[in-house]
């Protein structure tokens, strides 16, 4: 349904990896939890409510979350609080 979906809205990408149930929980976590705060507290409030995988480097845990929102809605992550 995924891939489907994002076919119709970027018809440009005709390749696409599977989405993996991480990245799409990191995706919708982004998205709640971008009010504001630091990426070290939003990396801590998601070690905090996943048992695994957690994350120690707060530069993996946003890169990740960029590159998650990305695939899922084909837009930047453009996140509301400050760098630590």
């Amino acid at each position: 349904m995924y891939v489907e979906a994002r076919s119709q809205v970027r018809p440009d990408q005709s390749r696409t990896r599977p989405l993996t149930d991480q990245s799409a929980r990191l995706a919708v976590f982004a998205f709640e939890i971008n009010d504001g705060r630091t990426w070290a507290d939003a990396m801590a409030e998601w070690n905090r409510r996943q048992s695994e995988p957690t994350y120690e480097r707060r530069q993996l845990f946003a890169r990740d979350c960029r590159q998650s929102y990305e695939r899922v809605t084909g837009l930047p992550l453009t996140w509301k609080g400050g760098r630590t």
